[in-house]
């Protein structure tokens, strides 16, 4: 009876073990199950798979992959940090999630914030990305399709990189840097594809680098250099760049780096750079609209260079204290589209030194002095078109120690008490500072000043320019010497008519004599052609008509040809739709025309340009609004 009495308290005994067990397990389950989760943390000493079976992980103590080892994160992994700690590759990281399956990086605190968790940190020892002949990535470490948020504590980036492919990852929302991530010439860092969004700090820092097709916003580095990227020795090209703030750079701030096909738009500086800052670089085929330097003295609202060159971009709407659109020193600034920007001091297109300024088209900006351009130092300023700028001083264009050539200057404008040269105003000209072969027509004065179309302090050579139309005179002297001013045309060939154009000894003994004998018959064919001047519209019914005054000129075979638009009254006037045709529409020698077929509903803006019998064509004419039945003659008012 002993015996089956035993066997009885055993088999109780292991009843209550599994019966024990199978309640472990359940709460296990309701910890690790319902909500399972895998805890990591120390060194990682051989290779690894971090499965999405297994995640999302906890880092309760620091990661470590030793030299040698690889981690390998699967897609849709979720690996969550307790406050301050870090993963620290010395070996491979190969974290590649997928559009559908990213891999997340981000804090264990129940309410994160930036800063919660260190940062993903490569040593010099981790392996660096390998790539193809085509630049396709092969092998090494890389971060692919990862959501990277709420790092930086203690840490000065969320990714802390050498040589990496970072590609098509989200970056936000971090206390530091976004991704620093720098190469070598032999290895570039590549960074492609990514958004970088709200960090607090430069979202992308990088050297020897290829920086493509990201999206970098609303980052804040207020005490540094660069807001969006800092970049030196690199690439940056098909970006776009937004709403960023630095101290420098508030866009971009990069040295001896190729900016080229970005979007730069919204952002600010507090001293220079509101767009990008760049020393010894080449910036070309960008968007640069809507940057801002806010500080009282700071330079460059959408691009501030030095020492290189400034091609082929599209820079509008920004502002500054000196050079709303550019400010430059010793570079090439060449055919840029540059409007609508502002100064509150000098230079609303561009403030220049010691630059070569050729093939700019620089249009309805504004400043205080040098609506257009201030040219500071030694620039060679050279076949630009530069229309409808508004200032005080130098509506089109204030020059110092600068030489002017084959540009056109025309229906620029200056106001206020004491107004300066409505096209151009010398201001310490030197011997060799020339002003050759310009077209200056229809520029504007208040009609009580003595100035005009060129206003004169220094010892300029003034030669071969066209010069009429300049409201209230043509040419002012300011300066005791006397100026040589022979070989130009004044839209007249009688000799008294051009003294009444010119202010200078003959009406106060005080000023130099502008010398203008002997001057041209006709325009001389080596300057811009001039754009006809006068251009006004009238309205009868559901009819206008445009009218002009003929060009001054002698010659057979000069015409003229209306343009039209609906969209903007900028360049390129493509309209459509008008019973006498699409823009433009040539008229020949016509100088008046009606035309008809408006849409009732629909704003219209109209301007006219001039042709010779050599195919040369002008710059276009003043710009007239039709708003229904009102007319609105453009540019209006100073910003």
């Amino acid at each position: 009876m002993i015996l089956p009495m035993y066997f009885r308290v055993v088999k109780d005994i292991i009843k209550l073990f599994l019966m024990l067990v199978i309640i472990s397990s359940l709460s296990q389950f309701e910890v690790n199950g319902a909500n399972a989760y895998t805890e990591i943390g120390g060194p990682i000493i051989s290779d690894t798979t971090w499965s999405v079976t297994n995640s999302p992980y906890i880092v309760t103590s620091s990661v470590e992959v030793l030299e040698g080892v690889v981690l390998t994160i699967e897609p849709g992994v979720n690996i969550k940090f307790h406050q301050g700690k870090i993963l620290q590759v010395s070996g491979t990281l190969i974290a590649q999630g997928t559009v559908q399956a990213p891999i997340e990086f981000t804090s264990n605190e129940p309410s994160p914030e930036p800063g919660d968790w260190g940062n993903i940190e490569f040593t010099p020892t981790a392996t660096i990305s390998l790539f193809d002949s085509n630049g396709d990535y092969v092998s090494g470490s890389i971060l692919r399709n990862c959501l990277v948020e709420y790092a930086g504590y203690d840490s000065v980036s969320a990714i802390n990189a050498h040589s990496l492919l970072v590609d098509n990852c989200i970056v936000r929302n971090n206390a530091g840097i976004g991704i620093y991530d720098v190469g070598i010439v032999t290895s570039p860092a590549r960074i492609t594809g990514n958004q970088v969004i709200q960090n607090k700090g430069v979202g992308i820092f990088t050297e020897h680098s290829i920086v493509t097709d990201n999206v970098i916003l609303e980052n804040q580095n207020s005490g540094g250099e660069g807001g969006g990227v800092y970049a030196e020795y690199s690439t940056l090209s098909r970006n776009s760049i937004s709403n960023n703030y630095a101290k420098y750079g508030g866009g971009i701030y990069t040295q001896y780096s190729k900016i080229n096909n970005n979007i730069v738009s919204g952002n600010s500086s507090y001293d220079n750079g509101g767009g990008i800052y760049d020393t010894g670089g080449q910036i070309s085929n960008n968007k640069i609209s809507n940057n801002s330097v806010s500080g009282p003295f700071g330079d460059g609202g959408g691009i501030l260079s030095l020492s290189y060159s400034v091609i082929s971009n599209t820079i509008s709407n920004n502002s500054a204290h000196d050079g709303g659109g550019i400010f430059v020193t010793t570079g090439l600034v060449q055919g840029n589209v540059i409007f609508r920007n502002h100064a509150s001091s000098r230079g609303g297109g561009i403030f220049a030194s010691q630059n070569t300024l050729h093939a700019n088209f620089i249009l309805e900006n504004s400043a205080f002095d040098g609506g257009g351009i201030y040219a500071y130092y030694k620039n060679k300023i050279s076949g630009n078109i530069i229309s409808r700028n508004t200032a005080q001083a130098g509506g089109g264009i204030t020059s110092q120690y600068s030489t002017l050539i084959t540009n056109t200057i025309s229906f620029n404008n200056v106001t206020g008490l004491s107004p300066k040269g409505a096209g151009v105003y010398v201001y310490r000209a030197d011997t060799g500072d020339d002003i050759l072969g310009n077209t200056i027509v229809g520029n504007q004065a208040p009609p009580a000043s003595s100035t005009g179309g060129i206003e004169i302090i220094g010892t300029s050579q003034v030669h071969y320019n066209n010069f009429y139309g300049n409201q209230p005179y043509d040419v002012t002297i300011q300066s005791s010497v006397d100026i040589s001013g022979t070989y130009n045309y004044w839209g007249t060939i009688i000799s008294a008519n051009i003294l009444d154009q010119v202010v200078d000894w003959y009406d106060d003994p005080s000023r130099g004599k502008f010398i203008y004998i002997p001057y041209l018959q006709e325009p001389d064919p080596e300057s811009p052609l001039p754009a006809p001047l006068g251009f006004d519209i009238s309205s009868q019914g559901d009819s206008v008509t445009l009218s002009w005054r003929a060009l001054p000129s002698f010659k057979t075979g000069w015409g003229y040809k209306i343009y039209y638009d609906t969209d903007e009254s900028l360049p390129p006037y493509d309209g459509i739709g008008l019973n006498e045709g699409n823009s433009p529409i040539d008229v020949g020698d016509q100088t008046t025309y009606t035309l008809t077929g408006f849409d009732s509903t629909t704003d219209y803006y109209f301007t006219v340009t001039s042709y010779d019998n050599e195919g040369q064509a002008s710059w276009y004419s003043n710009v007239v609004q039709k708003q229904g039945d009102n007319w609105i003659y453009l540019p209006i008012t100073l910003r």
